[in-house]
């Protein structure tokens, strides 16, 4: 390899490098995705689940179409150093979100886990990097309802669709502003959307069958897990 092409290949390592660095400042996270298929398209998920526990997902994607590009991406996947350094880089941005959080609304809130994931698409043309955060106590929980409002609520604005995934034998009540598509527990908002003063108010389906004698732990377990969400961005 010529120093020119060195220089080259460095330099596409770094742009990619600073691609992540940018998709971290957005402060949303990387790839725990329990119960639905990892998305592999640029997006904001949340997966809420009974608890109000939310696993926070943010979706970035290269093109790897060149060999130069290709080469770039596996230099950081394999780089085991550099995604130590981003995923503590954005571990440290989930520990003061949820500093925030738990100053904004007066109570505990906590990320018990985060991740980086990068991969690439079946036929190879695009790299996808992961970044995700659970943050136990994303949704608050009432009885039987879940209600999730932060972080979108407070002037939350992105170039990439949100899509939440509401918990089985949930059904939504309500929800400000309108996603732009829904198919059965996934929601979706288009990119750009306005999405202020975001609320999605979620029903356990009474008509779901619980097993007999889990009944009362579940509804402990809930109770011990309520947590309020209300991270307000500057």
């Amino acid at each position: 390899m010529t120093t020119d092409s060195r220089w080259a290949n460095a330099h596409r390592v770094g742009t990619i490098t600073l691609a992540i660095t940018l998709v971290l400042s957005l402060g949303i996270g990387s790839s725990v995705v329990a119960a639905q298929e990892a998305p592999t398209e640029p997006s904001v998920v949340v997966d809420i689940e009974a608890d109000g526990t939310g696993d926070l997902t943010l979706v970035h994607t290269r093109d790897l179409t060149s060999d130069a590009e290709t080469q770039a991406f596996e230099s950081i996947s394999q780089n085991e150093t550099t995604r130590a350094a981003v995923e503590a880089r954005f571990a440290d941005r989930m520990g003061a979100l949820a500093g925030s959080i738990s100053t904004a609304v007066d109570r505990d809130v906590t990320v018990s886990e985060t991740s980086i994931d990068l991969a690439t698409t079946q036929d190879g043309e695009t790299g996808v990097i992961r970044l995700s955060a659970t943050i136990e106590g994303l949704a608050l929980v009432d009885g039987d309802r879940l209600v999730l409002t932060e972080p979108f609520a407070s002037g939350f604005s992105a170039d990439r669709p949100i899509v939440v995934h509401v918990p089985a034998d949930y059904t939504v009540e309500e929800a400000q502003p309108t996603p732009d598509a829904q198919d059965g527990t996934t929601l979706e908002w288009a990119a750009g959307a306005d999405v202020t003063d975001f609320e999605l108010e979620l029903t356990a389906d009474s008509s779901a069958t619980e097993t007999p004698g889990f009944g009362f732990a579940a509804a402990s377990i809930a109770l011990l897990g309520a947590a309020l969400l209300g991270y307000r961005r500057r």
